[in-house]
């Protein structure tokens, strides 16, 4: 949807209602993996979680566009055409929200990895845990692992927080679904196919 369509005041109310990535962004920006390689041995994995970290906030800033998206065609598919079409604002929100979902499990995989990197944690101390359970993420694994190796680290309680937040959990619930099942339909759109049963589902 081209922003050509809404007025500047319109998407300036929208961009306020948005996370603010600014501040993150510039943070990340100004670590430079070449620069720190050089303050490290060369066997340290830490230069490497700058370039992890580096692929997080652009994922984020994609899911941020994303989001700006629903925004937009919300707006412009019930209020700005002659005749409002609810069926298009619900796709293309449908659509940008799928993509938010999806892209939020790719930054969270990008920030485990930067974690790992940074806190060098080697693989082989966490694999056990993948073993157990091979479709559960990496960062889940490694949250585990920090949770009850360094309870009280910054980043445990920041993982902690994140894991009792039922906003992050419909989210992966959500993502789940979409990868392992079907991508999940909004009510009276489509026909869901129920693998157990092996039979179509009207909705």
């Amino acid at each position: 949807m081209s922003v050509a369509h809404l007025e500047k005041s319109t998407l300036e109310k929208i961009d306020k209602k948005l996370p603010d990535l600014r501040k993150l962004q510039k943070i990340v920006v100004q670590i430079a993996p070449d620069i720190i390689s050089m303050k490290f041995n060369h066997k340290s994995t830490i230069p490497i979680a700058a370039v992890c970290l580096k692929d997080t906030i652009k994922i984020l800033s994609e899911a941020r566009y994303a989001l700006r998206e629903i925004h937009i065609n919300k707006i412009y598919h019930l209020e700005k055409v002659k005749e409002p079409n609810e069926l298009a604002s619900v796709y293309f929100s449908k659509f940008y929200a799928d993509d938010i979902a999806l892209r939020l499990y790719a930054a969270a995989e990008h920030l485990a990895c930067s974690i790992m990197y940074m806190l060098e944690i080697k693989m082989n101390e966490i694999k056990n845990e993948k073993r157990k359970n091979t479709k559960i993420s990496n960062s889940s694994v490694l949250g585990k692992y920090l949770l009850k190796t360094m309870p009280t680290h910054t980043i445990s309680k920041a993982i902690s927080k994140l894991i009792n937040s039922e906003d992050w959990t419909k989210t992966l619930e959500y993502r789940n679904k979409w990868v392992h099942e079907q991508p999940p339909l909004v009510e009276g759109l489509g026909i869901v196919y129920n693998p157990s049963s092996g039979k179509k589902l009207q909705r």
